[in-house]
């Protein structure tokens, strides 16, 4: 750093190789101005730049946060396969009504029959390959009841997705379906 003189002073700026040089006036207390030469070389440049730990820091936290989010979406993701479910579950009760309206009783209200085999495939898509398991009477079938298993717990105990001929749709964990849409009930619990 190269200090002026105050007074009739006019700086001549030179370039040296690598160096750059700057300029700027000072002010002391009771005298005039002072102008001062600063001298900005490639070494203190060097400092400006991150260096490879700052980056790999700095990588390690997004793959930490990556991590953490990725791993949350996970029961997300089952949600949202549960909500499709439980949509085409109420659809196939549609398809039923409209099945027991056309030929009075439910003997087609079965996951092959054309307008619900669509549904069924696609919750067993949903679902990881459980399609709905529908429970009936013998011909004629006056009433009905359909239940699948959902990807989401809830408080640790599996959860169902259930429909009747009564018009009832909703989810259950107990009792299970199994023990009462079968034999004479065909009722959600």
């Amino acid at each position: 750093m190269k200090i002026f003189a105050k007074k009739g002073f006019t700086p001549h700026l030179s370039q040296k190789s690598g160096v750059k040089t700057s300029f700027c006036f000072s002010r002391k207390k009771g005298a005039g101005f002072t102008l001062i030469e600063h001298e900005h070389s490639k070494s203190v440049r060097r400092n400006e730049s991150f260096t490879l730990i700052e980056l790999l820091v700095v990588i390690a936290i997004i793959g930490l946060l990556a991590s953490i989010v990725l791993v949350s979406l996970g029961g997300a993701r089952n949600r949202a396969k549960d909500a499709r479910v439980i949509a085409e579950m109420s659809q196939i009760r549609a398809t039923a009504e409209m099945i027991y309206s056309s030929d009075g009783d439910y003997d087609n209200v079965v996951c092959t029959q054309t307008d619900m085999k669509p549904l069924c495939d696609d919750i067993k898509i949903q679902t990881g390959g459980t399609a709905p398991t529908i429970r009936k009477p013998a011909t004629p079938a006056l009433k009905y009841c359909a239940y699948v298993k959902l990807l989401a717990q809830k408080d640790g105990v599996d959860n169902y997705f259930c429909i009747d001929s009564r018009g009832i749709a909703k989810e259950i964990t107990t009792p299970l379906p199994s023990t009462t849409c079968p034999g004479t009930n065909y009722v959600c619990p």
